[in-house]
């Protein structure tokens, strides 16, 4: 288990913002919002299914701390091409999570294009303004990563970085919240590296021993 480093989340930033700004070729209607799609997931650990589920209905910027509610999923299904699925795996999937800043400034920045989609319910929607399939997605971060030099990120790896960083400082539990699982183990399991750091708590152990014993 692998997370990424503070540089390497900066390089994949970057990259997204140069291709954002590169010249597409196609003639088709071309979405430009993958790096506010990946600022949404380094500040909530959603997947990618989840991400390109959120409603807008399901944000809200004018709160004290901003949140977004994660209440579906989008998938594909046979023979109904891509849906939004109103029932995630679990019960605990179900959940609001509060926005650091770098997830609340991109939703306002999707907040502030509304209006070429105003129909959409999706706030990372399809060109048409249909829900994005998430293999489409997948194409365009594959692309991304590539610039960045970070082939072996996906947007699961960045999920996992969250759990990293939220297990880091607030422990295990807080991280399972905030990814969804319905189990700790999971977490454990799939999605935190593991710190080759000893407990904090054997400080105070050690000095009252010594202490004792001069």
């Amino acid at each position: 288990m692998r997370a990424m480093t503070q540089a390497e989340v900066v390089a994949l930033r970057n990259a997204a913002r140069q291709w954002e700004a590169t010249p597409h070729k196609s003639f088709r209607p071309y979405r430009r919002d993958i790096l506010d799609s990946i600022d949404v997931m380094l500040g909530t650990g959603v997947c990618t299914g989840e991400l390109l589920g959120i409603r807008w209905q399901d944000i809200d910027l004018d709160a004290e701390v901003p949140t977004v509610s994660v209440m579906g999923t989008v998938t594909q299904a046979n023979g109904q091409g891509v849906v939004w699925k109103p029932a995630p795996k679990s019960e605990t999937s179900k959940r609001t999570l509060y926005l650091p800043s770098i997830a609340a400034e991109a939703l306002r920045r999707k907040a502030a294009e509304r209006e070429f989609l105003p129909e959409s319910e999706a706030v990372f929607a399809s060109e048409v303004g249909t829900w994005r399939n998430p293999s489409a997605y997948r194409v365009h971060f594959r692309q991304v990563r590539k610039i960045a030099e970070l082939d072996w990120v996906t947007p699961k790896t960045i999920r996992k970085t969250v759990a990293t960083t939220i297990y880091s400082s607030d422990g295990l539990d807080n991280a399972s919240q905030q990814l969804g699982h319905s189990e700790v183990g999971v977490t454990a399991k799939h999605y935190v590296q593991k710190l080759s750091i000893g407990p904090q708590g054997v400080v105070g152990v050690l000095d009252e021993w010594f202490q004792s014993a001069s």
